[in-house]
């Protein structure tokens, strides 16, 4: 049987999905796929709507980066939660957030910070953390500083979730 962990991580990805939008000169985005809550997840309201879809959209527009990396680092958590195994508990959840790590290409991380003005805020938390003579490896330190904020949210939740399927049986 899998653990209340992986069951709680497996239902809050329910409510996601891969999409392509069009570009968009209003936005000055080019065409991209991301992760966003899928069609069912926003279209339900009251007793309809997917539990704990407030508290997601929350955590992602809450988090303090661009949308897109929100949901992208939301998910991401959750997979690794998900992905890890079905016996995983609460106490394996230190070891999954030590897997987490910044993309080995540099455009893609230098991409992060290009997206929001706001995501310098992790350059300054990974330069007072350490010693980097490398600016890579501090932007790598940064981003990932910014991944592993958002899991601990992700964490929170994906544990009160697993509580309360506890409660419910």
């Amino acid at each position: 049987m899998s653990s209340k962990i992986y069951r709680a991580a497996e239902l809050l990805l329910e409510q996601f999905e891969r999409k392509t939008f069009p570009s968009c000169e209003a936005c000055g985005k080019g065409e991209r796929t991301i992760y966003c809550f899928t069609d069912k997840a926003l279209s339900c309201r009251g007793e309809g709507k997917p539990k704990y879809h407030d508290e997601l959209s929350d955590l992602i527009h809450k988090s303090g980066v661009d949308e897109d990396y929100g949901y992208s680092f939301v998910v991401d958590a959750l997979e690794a939660i998900y992905g890890n195994d079905d016996e995983i508990e609460e106490d394996d959840l230190d070891e999954v957030r030590d897997g987490i790590e910044a993309p080995c290409y540099t455009s893609e991380v230098t991409a992060f910070f290009a997206a929001h003005s706001g995501h310098v805020s992790y350059i300054d938390e990974a330069l007072s953390d350490s010693d980097h003579k490398d600016g890579i490896c501090l932007l790598s330190q940064a981003y990932t500083i910014a991944m592993e904020e958002i899991f601990e949210k992700v964490r929170e939740l994906v544990v009160e979730v697993a509580e309360e399927m506890e409660d419910e049986e």
